[in-house]
């Protein structure tokens, strides 16, 4: 198995009020992946819905901290604490995705770079779809995760991957995303 997973690491009090600060996040089309575009990256293969979080440019220079994130932070910090690793943060990001909205195949890193996924809303029907798959070189399916509210994923982030779009109307899928490497390996 290529990604570790992790149920219930957040109790429902906490959920929820992730998920209230989620709704209150200006969204706009700015997620693209395999940005190809120099140096701004954007075009690419394909835009979601989302707002970039936190971005760090160097060990020293912090290009984008939005306002009231400091739960994200904590997020990772529970994580760290239960994976027993401490990691370098490079960016957070919220993703949206609407019905029939599926991501393409696209990396979130190299050797050494790894993210870690979280899936925040509430309520989750299994029949509304919303899987998360590690995909071959050749874009087949070599790994499946189907979206389990509260659920987090931590994989290497030159894998590629892409996110299913619910397959449910007016339902959105949710996801933050840290990308990050191990602190012992950055320094």
């Amino acid at each position: 198995m290529i990604a570790q997973v992790f149920d219930n690491l957040f109790d429902t009090e906490f959920m929820v009020k992730v998920e209230k600060q989620l709704k209150f996040l200006p969204v706009s089309a700015i997620n693209i992946a395999n940005g190809t575009a120099y140096p701004s990256g954007e075009s690419g293969s394909h835009c979601l819905m989302g707002e970039n979080i936190f971005e760090r440019k160097s060990l020293n220079t912090v290009v984008n901290l939005m306002k009231d994130s400091e739960i994200f932070f904590e997020m990772l910090e529970r994580i760290e604490d239960y994976v027993e690793t401490r990691y370098f943060l490079d960016r957070i990001d919220f993703n949206l995705q609407h019905s029939f909205c599926d991501g393409t195949s696209h990396t979130d890193g190299d050797v050494g770079e790894y993210t870690i996924m979280y899936f925040p809303n509430l309520k989750w029907d299994k029949e509304w779809g919303g899987q998360f798959q590690i995909l071959d070189d050749g874009g087949s399916v070599v790994e499946e995760h189907e979206y389990v509210p509260g659920r987090v994923l931590i994989f290497p982030g030159q894998y590629p991957h892409r996110g299913l779009g619910p397959r449910h109307p007016h339902v959105y899928r949710y996801s933050i995303v840290w990308r990050v490497k191990h602190l012992e390996d950055f320094l």
